[in-house]
């Protein structure tokens, strides 16, 4: 799944579909950040396999990954 097709799916849930959302892209591209790295500290066998052959997690911004 891209970032983008995550944050449209966020919006649903939210029920944040009418421009001028009320969680801006910033915001919610932050909050994954967030939920990424707390994923990464509570359970980090939820990467095993997947993003292990690097040390740092990627950062999303708002066009893409920092």
């Amino acid at each position: 799944m891209l970032v983008g097709e995550f944050i449209t799916q966020v919006r649903r849930i939210l029920n944040d579909l009418d421009v001028p959302y009320r969680y801006t892209d910033d915001h919610l591209y932050e909050l994954l950040n967030v939920a990424i790295h707390d994923l990464k500290r509570v359970r980090p066998d939820a990467f095993i396999g997947t993003l292990s052959s690097i040390t740092s997690y990627p950062t999303f911004i708002g066009g893409g990954m920092l």
